[in-house]
């Protein structure tokens, strides 16, 4: 691991974990994110967002499967660790982005096929919805600097 890589320093300082207070929870909070929440669909994760003022922690995330789609626990359980592994391995992407923009995050990943895919097919899609949401962060970052001005 050297230096010369920005991953690598990203997730050296980065602890990867995925603990509680990094989980979206509590109805109101929930119901905000789906009401008030802007959409990126890369099929088959749909990543629902919202800005929020500055919290203690940076990105807060909701992972969700379907009922409908996956009749038995135990599929809804296999793909919700699936999409939990992979924000938790990649966030780096965007925490650091959004830990230094003065606001937070919430996040929710639903997953949208009616098939179970491989964590690799998985874990691309959620790194794809990463990149294309510091992309977002950081054209906030730049409204924001901008209207300050």
């Amino acid at each position: 691991m050297s230096d010369d890589t920005g991953a690598c320093r990203h997730t050296q300082s980065l602890k990867l974990s995925f603990g509680k207070q990094q989980h979206l929870c509590g109805d109101k909070n929930i119901t905000a994110l789906f009401s008030r929440g802007k959409h990126l669909n890369n099929a088959p994760v749909k990543t629902v967002y919202v800005f929020v003022p500055a919290e203690a922690e940076p990105v807060r995330v909701l992972v969700s499967v379907p009922k409908r789609l996956f009749r038995k626990a135990h599929d809804r359980n296999l793909l919700k660790r699936r999409l939990r592994e992979a924000y938790r391995r990649n966030k780096h992407i965007l925490y650091h982005t959004v830990g230094s923009s003065g606001f937070s995050l919430r996040l929710a990943f639903v997953y949208t096929a009616s098939d179970i895919l491989s964590y690799s097919e998985i874990e691309n899609k959620i790194v794809l919805s990463l990149q294309r949401l510091n992309i977002i962060v950081q054209q906030k970052i730049q409204h924001n600097e901008n209207s300050s001005r």
